[in-house]
């Protein structure tokens, strides 16, 4: 359910409150041939979202706008039925499923936005200044049971168990702050640009975050415009990376086809103990053209580079054994051409 309410308390302040309640369950997640219901998991989600919004006309020239919002999310995953191992197959899967997960999250977000038009120099500004803060929590349990991996014939490849309690619980605090002013030049050329800081508990970085975009017209007659922008993004670090640590070890035994076992530990670790916040750099162009009446063509190219990305890397070393290991080694390129 959805509820808003609109007031106007006078004519130079509105204030909105919307409320939303989203409550579901679902049994058999997964449900196909390779998974009869045994082995599919029920989920259970009971979450709200509260959200206030006041806007203050100061004058023709100044807008503040305030937002203050808390959302509640708790969800479990858990077997729909039994609590015997689950057996990988390579034909149907069989027991029951392995794993159950109860999560309790909560984020309180307030954010302060002054928007205004300063006098006119070279050209005419619009600015907005921002400044925002959030504290997310989240408390639970992920545990499994032990999972086995069968050949063809039934007889079992390798068994994984699961040690420790599986408690995972994080916390944490951002701030954010950034400009940003469209700078009409004049008729023909707009520059849009500003800086964002973003900061959190968990990396503890300071992230300084430039952006530039550009709109221009070379004819006169209106009807071509060229687009651009570059800018620096990061991304948040979500609190299932930020609680990978605590997560289960595991007990991998493989049983080779004449029977002999060979078992290994494996432990949740992450590079150097720390966590970074992956980042992209992002740019784009791109031409516009109305050739005839009602008729628009657009040209456009756009590239982001990611770095810092998450990967996981199963390692085997002689000094500290079998790990799962978090790092921010990974990269990613995405580019995209369009007519």
């Amino acid at each position: 359910s959805v509820t808003q309410v609109d007031w106007d308390v006078n004519p130079r302040h509105h204030l909105t409150s919307t409320f939303s309640l989203f409550p579901q369950k679902l049994r058999f997640v997964g449900l196909n041939t390779f998974n009869p219901q045994e082995v599919t998991p029920n989920y259970k989600q009971r979450s709200f979202f509260w959200g206030l919004n006041e806007r203050w006309t100061i004058s023709d020239n100044a807008l503040l706008e305030s937002y203050f919002s808390v959302k509640k999310f708790d969800a479990d995953v858990f077997p729909s039925s039994g609590e015997q191992a689950m057996n990988f197959a390579p034909d149907v899967n069989s027991g029951n499923y392995f794993n159950h997960q109860d999560r309790r999250s909560t984020r309180i977000e307030a954010l302060e936005i002054y928007n205004f038009t300063p006098p006119d120099f070279a050209g005419t500004h619009f600015m907005k200044i921002g400044v925002g803060l959030a504290h997310t929590t989240f408390d639970g349990r992920n545990r499994s049971n032990t999972v086995r991996i069968l050949r063809r014939d039934g007889t079992i490849s390798q068994q994984i168990d699961f040690a420790g309690e599986g408690v995972q619980s994080r916390n944490t605090t951002e701030f954010a702050a950034f400009f940003q002013d469209k700078w009409t030049i004049n008729d023909r050329l707009t520059l849009e640009y500003g800086i964002r800081l973003d900061r959190d508990t968990i990396a503890r970085e300071n992230n300084l975050a430039p952006r530039l975009a550009f709109a221009f017209s070379p004819i006169r007659d209106g009807r071509t415009v060229v687009r651009g922008g570059v800018g620096l993004f990061y991304d948040r670090i979500n609190l299932n990376t930020a609680t990978f640590p605590q997560l289960q070890d595991r007990l991998i035994t493989s049983l080779r086809p004449d029977g002999e076992q060979v078992t290994k530990f494996q432990h949740m670790s992450v590079e150097d103990g720390r966590f970074q916040t992956p980042r992209s750099v992002s740019w784009n162009i791109e031409f516009e053209r109305e050739w005839v009446k009602n008729l628009l063509v657009r040209v456009g190219y756009q590239q982001r580079q990611g770095t810092r990305e998450y990967i996981l890397d199963p390692l085997e070393s002689e000094t500290s054994g079998s790990m799962l290991l978090l790092s921010n080694g990974g990269r990613s390129r995405y580019r995209e051409f369009q007519v």
